[in-house]
């Protein structure tokens, strides 16, 4: 397969314009992205890697060039999927493997794209974690779990920390997106 990367583009009124020289490749073993997404600063580019299980980052520069790719693993056997980013900017991150199921972990990002654990992955039971949303008073995030059928619910503390609250189930659906 051939190796995942991420290019830059401009838009403007006439639509997307490519930046000549913008694609950078993604870590030596992504072959695709799960979700892709700017800092809320917009000074680093965040990338989750589903076929790595790998979460990239890049330095973002004025001209929209992207420098300096950092390679972080976020859990054994774990396989980043969405995430998004609290009202203090912690990268909050659904986990489609943790131990026998799915779940969810935090991290700090520093200004240089360097990824620091604040929760370590929580297993939640639940299976096929797809995507996160932070609530907008950063308070909370929740996980579509596919294969389960069920929103998860984690509560989020002002330094970021995740604590599971439980996960309802949908009858009848099959939440993908968030």
């Amino acid at each position: 397969a051939a190796l995942a990367t991420v290019s830059g583009f401009t838009l403007d009124k006439d639509g997307l314009t490519p930046i000549p020289g913008s694609t950078r490749f993604l870590n030596a073993g992504a072959t695709d992205a799960a979700q892709v997404r700017f800092s809320p600063d917009g000074k680093i580019l965040v990338v989750t890697g589903r076929s790595s299980n790998r979460i990239d980052t890049f330095l973002v520069g004025k001209d929209g060039q992207l420098s300096d790719l950092k390679t972080f693993d976020p859990a054994p056997g774990g396989t980043p999927f969405g995430f998004d980013f609290d009202n203090k900017g912690h990268v909050l991150v659904s986990l489609a493997g943790v131990g026998g199921s799915s779940g969810a972990a935090s991290y700090s990002l520093a200004a240089d794209g360097t990824l620091s654990t604040i929760t370590a992955p929580i297993e939640t039971g639940q299976r096929a974690a797809c995507w996160l949303v932070a609530s907008k008073n950063g308070k909370f995030a929740f996980v579509a779990n596919a294969a389960s059928a069920s929103v998860s619910t984690f509560a989020v503390s002002p330094s970021g920390e995740l604590t599971y609250r439980g996960a309802v189930t949908i009858d009848g659906m099959t939440p993908l997106d968030l």
